[in-house]
């Protein structure tokens, strides 16, 4: 049995090559940006840091204090306030 074209039956067609070219664009763009930051910052960033920096725990240490540091809740309070998604 034949279906019938998407645009007879009402329902709506999924573009699946635009939202793959759109995406595609988005990662590059942001390849892009990670390698102008590693460019601008890369070396002072590397020049500046300890080994510790990079273990395991010392990076959960870090997000912790960032998680719990006063900047960190106001910015998410503020944001859970005034976005109109998350009110029900």
């Amino acid at each position: 049995m034949p279906t019938a074209p998407a645009a007879a039956t009402g329902a709506k067609e999924v573009d699946y090559v635009s939202k793959q070219a759109n995406l595609t664009a988005q990662i590059e763009s942001e390849r892009m940006a990670a390698k102008r930051w590693w460019q601008d910052y890369g070396q002072c960033y590397i020049d500046n840091s300890k080994p510790e920096d990079f273990t395991y725990e010392n990076r959960i240490k870090m997000l912790q204090e960032k998680l719990a540091s006063e900047m960190y809740m106001s910015a998410s309070m503020i944001s859970m306030t005034t976005c109109p998604r998350l009110h029900v």
